[in-house]
Formats: structure tokens, sequence, C-alpha cells
């Protein structure tokens, strides 16, 4: 999905998003919801892989909330 969102992103452009962490108490939260957990250390390497530069990521409560851009 990165490799996607990196090939249609203009040069320039930022990728932003936010998600929950995988805690015990958010599935029963997002019951219904498609919930693919994704790990908080290892999402800057991922946008890396994918081309991205510039990543950051930030966790905070149940959340995390990253952005990268487009070179």
């Amino acid at each position: 999905m990165l490799a996607e969102l990196h090939r249609v992103l203009r040069p320039g452009g930022a990728l932003v998003g936010c998600g929950s962490l995988d805690l015990e108490e958010v599935p029963a939260a997002r019951a219904g919801d498609a919930f693919v957990p994704v790990d908080p250390a290892g999402l800057p390497r991922g946008l890396g892989s994918a081309g991205f530069c510039a990543a950051s990521v930030e966790v905070a409560d149940h959340q995390l909330r990253f952005r990268a851009v487009e070179p």
C-alpha cells in the first residue's frame, strides 16, 4: 500500500495519516471496522522502503500519527 501511495503522490507531496494502536481495548471499540495494526517502530522504515523521505511518527495514548514526503 505504501508503495502505491508513493507512486501516485506528486513530487513534494505529503502523506499524512493516523490510526489506532494494537491495544487490548481497541479491537472492541472498532468492531465491524477493518483493523490492520501497524507497528509504530517499524513504520518509518516501511515508509523509507516505499521511497518516502522525512518520515515522522508520533504515538500518543491509543493512536499514532505519521507524516512522510514524496521527494
